[in-house]
């Protein structure tokens, strides 16, 4: 049966779980997301190699890569439950208590022409709902007067424990406040290292 009412377009039925919490259960991320699902957004979004200062995989996502209406909202929310699947599947988050992932938002060279309130909207507060336990923090760096105009939009969508998750780099050593927040040995890409950061 087609999941009625539910964002994420699986089939099967859903079941509950304290830290995935409407999460589709039926859902094989091989074969079900797999038609378009997987790469929909490949080019914009990527696992970074190492973890972050609290032991959780880190992903990146580069804004200046986004263009608004590319690919369409459903898509995406596929791409963003067949990560959330393989995350689950082949990097173990959602066990343990620290069973999260950080996702580090590149700002670095994007600009108007990137911003887009409604994918925000629409993914966000499905991606809490349904797997409530797993964000466990978003770096977004560095941020200016552009990204401030776009969050005071998406904030209003999102609630207080959502938008507690997230942290906002800005200033001119952006670079070093942004290895420092993240810590641990995660392998940020070169273009956000401080000079001389060599990995």
């Amino acid at each position: 049966m087609v999941c009625k009412g539910c964002w994420c377009g699986a089939t099967g039925s859903h079941s509950g779980a304290s830290r995935v919490g409407q999460r589709p259960e039926a859902l094989r991320v091989d074969q079900r997301v797999g038609a378009g699902g997987e790469a929909a957004g490949a080019g914009e979004a990527r696992w970074l190699r190492g973890r972050d200062r609290a032991g959780r995989p880190t992903a990146v996502f580069f804004a200046d890569r986004h263009r608004p209406g590319q690919i369409p909202t459903e898509t995406w929310r596929r791409f963003v439950v067949y990560n959330a699947e393989a995350a689950i599947r082949d990097l173990g988050v959602a066990d343990g208590p620290g069973g999260q992932f950080s996702l580090v938002v590149d700002r670095s060279s994007s600009g108007v022409r990137n911003q887009d309130p409604a994918l925000a909207i629409a993914v966000l507060p499905a991606l809490v709902q349904h797997y409530p336990g797993l964000l466990g923090e978003v770096i977004v760096a560095p941020v200016n007067g552009v990204f401030w105009a776009v969050w005071r939009v998406v904030s209003l969508f999102l609630a207080e424990e959502t938008t507690r998750r997230f942290t906002f780099i800005r200033g001119a050593r952006w670079r070093e406040a942004l290895l420092e927040a993240v810590g641990g040995d995660v392998e940020l890409p070169e273009h956000m290292r401080p000079a001389g950061d060599g990995v």
